[in-house]
């Protein structure tokens, strides 16, 4: 499956676009609380949270028809996003 995903310097917003359903978008928002809520557990700055917006993007045809669509990849670009910006002021 490709996503898309970027951060940038802003207030926190998380924004959900494109081939995204109901479900996916709950699920992408939980497992986005759930990193904030276990920031400082999983080496993570809490305040990246408050500095940063979350842009994911899932194109058309990113999600292929004959199988479901797996949370962890939720957590994996959501993640890695908060990881990726360790380091940086």
């Amino acid at each position: 499956m490709f996503v898309e995903s970027s951060l940038s310097r802003g207030k926190g917003v998380l924004t959900l676009s494109g081939q995204l359903g109901d479900v996916m978008k709950e699920s992408a928002v939980a497992h986005y609380l759930i990193l904030k809520s276990n920031a400082t557990s999983l080496g993570i700055d809490h305040r990246v949270f408050q500095q940063y917006d979350l842009h994911v993007h899932v194109p058309a045809g990113a999600v292929p028809k004959d199988r479901s669509f797996s949370g962890d990849h939720h957590v994996d670009f959501i993640s890695f996003n908060f990881y990726a910006t360790q380091g940086q002021s």
